[in-house]
């Protein structure tokens, strides 16, 4: 909430808490704002309204319209401002090849407000201090309709039309808020009510969109709101891990293309343009990696540039102890093309499941369904890879099916080890007798019944499989007291009934000796 109070008694006119999620991200970006132009303001606990709370100060005469786009032009990278990129090559380029004085002819025509501004010159190399006037004399312009109208920017939190416009009693500027009242649409037809607008609009809202943090497409915001001090601390420094974990894994991603490129005979340079790094990803990766960085539960803003709302997520204390089990998230990165327009994306499962501390029982069965294309004595290397990388990643999220079933604790040592026991025998009597085919077939029907929930029949195969292969199955009894708590057994000794596994394990041990 944002109050008037007495510069003669604060020093300041103006007083903002983090009344509400809104409210929090205004006051992040302001902050920003603040740092950046070098404007005074303080972090203060006040009562106002017989209200006391952690407030932010400062003065009304320090947010100007030049002020604030002189702000955008610096958060920014050249990037996502492309003017920037304009002026950097304009400067500093010795000699305009062809090359050059195309690329830069096709960033002057990059957006509406830069083809209009450089619609009065021709480029051609030797009119660069024309080109560098107009973007001076057009510098603001070109900043406010590039903010206001790229996707990823402006138009992605609030409604486009309300950009530096003062809060009054129109509806809020946020998507998802707003709508528009001279304009008819089914959102305003049938049985509107008017009492579900949220008509508590303010100009502080445009500090918005510079409180997220993440890529073009998905960006989200930590609402720690319980202290201002906390709320800067834990949003900048959400910025500077994504930034380090970020260009991390650009840098894996190029580095194994590269040599991708290099087996298959190729000799072209990654485009930069052509490396995405997934949100969830990141985040996942940075909970893990900086422990000392969120130690408590917490309200979590995610914005999908695609739809026109913001979702909430809550990170509750129990689903960071289940961050902290996970070994590596980057090896769960694992997309399955389903159809032309839906993917199977393992990391998004697993995210969801950690936040809502739901089972992944779904995605280890369809993992386990889908790793049988790879379990081939002649499979190539590339699927070789794949299989191995689905064997951690069902691994681990078996973990967290267990962590999250039995209240933070893993499966018992003890019948892990019997189960990874009872697999190797029965491995090794299929080998022995060479009937893998006859091995893949028991897998096979112990999926079906898993699939199907079957336990009688899942039972029945177990039955089958221990009397063929002579090997006594200790862990059944296990599953038999609780079937369906217990499914986790029957999906860990799927997991460990194949040769690789057994072949892993000897590899293991061989280095170990050594």
């Amino acid at each position: 909430m944002k109050y008037d109070i007495d510069k003669n008694e604060y020093g300041f006119d103006t007083a903002i808490s983090a009344s509400d999620w809104k409210y929090s991200a205004a006051i992040t970006g302001l902050l920003y704002y603040f740092k950046e132009l070098e404007k005074k303001y303080e972090i203060k606990t006040l009562t106002i309204d017989e209200i006391t709370d952690n407030f932010l100060l400062y003065n009304k005469e320090d947010i100007t319209e030049e002020s604030y786009l002189n702000f955008i032009e610096a958060f920014y990278p050249e990037d996502t401002l492309v003017h920037k990129k304009i002026e950097t090559q304009l400067k500093y380029t010795k000699e305009f090849t062809p090359e050059i004085i195309k690329n830069i002819k096709e960033n002057m025509s990059a957006n509406t407000v830069l083809k209009k501004v450089f619609s009065k010159i021709k480029f051609d190399g030797t009119n660069k201090e024309e080109a560098l006037k107009l973007l001076e004399e057009n510098r603001h312009l070109i900043i406010k309709e590039t903010f206001r109208n790229k996707k990823d920017l402006y138009d992605n939190y609030c409604q486009t039309s309300r950009l530096l416009e003062k809060g009054d009693n129109s509806p809020c500027r946020l998507k998802g808020y707003y709508f528009d009242p001279n304009r008819k649409s089914k959102a305003t037809g049938y049985n509107f009510a008017s009492s579900s607008v949220d008509y508590f609009d303010d100009e502080v809202f445009d500090f918005i969109p510079f409180a997220f943090t993440g890529n073009s497409f998905e960006t989200i915001f930590l609402n720690d709101n319980l202290n201002l001090e906390i709320l800067e601390i834990m949003n900048f420094k959400l910025r500077e891990y994504f930034s380090e974990e970020k260009e991390r894994e650009i840098t894996n991603i190029r580095t194994l293309k590269q040599e991708k490129a290099m087996k298959e005979g190729k000799n072209e340079p990654i485009e930069e343009t052509s490396v995405s790094v997934s949100l969830k990803k990141i985040f996942l990766n940075i909970l893990q990696k900086k422990t000392d960085y969120i130690k408590y539960g917490m309200e979590i803003i995610y914005k999908n540039r695609d739809k026109e709302f913001f979702e909430t997520w809550y990170l509750r204390n129990e689903s960071i102890e289940v961050l902290k089990a996970v070994e590596n998230f980057s090896k769960l990165d694992i997309r399955i093309k389903i159809t032309d327009k839906y993917y199977f994306n393992l990391l998004d499962e697993v995210f969801s499941a950690i936040l809502n501390l739901s089972l992944l029982t779904n995605s280890i069965v369809y993992l386990l369904k889908d790793r049988e294309n790879f379990i081939k004595p002649d499979t190539s290397k590339e699927n070789l890879s794949k299989f191995f990388k689905y064997n951690y990643a069902i691994e681990q999220l078996i973990k967290v099916n267990q962590i999250i079933r039995n209240g933070g604790k893993e499966m018992d040592k003890n019948l892990k080890a019997s189960i990874k026991a009872c697999a190797s025998e029965v491995v090794r009597k299929f080998i022995k007798d060479n009937s893998l085919n006859k091995l893949a077939s028991y897998r096979q029907k112990l999926l079906s019944s898993v699939v199907a929930k079957n336990h009688k029949r899942i039972l029945d195969v177990l039955t089958q499989l221990s009397v063929y292969s002579g090997v006594y199955f200790s862990f059944s009894f296990d599953y038999i007291e609780n079937q369906t708590q217990n499914e986790d057994i029957i999906h860990y000794f799927i997991l460990e009934l194949d040769q690789s596994r057994l072949e892993s394990k000897k590899n293991k041990e061989n280095e170990d000796k050594e």
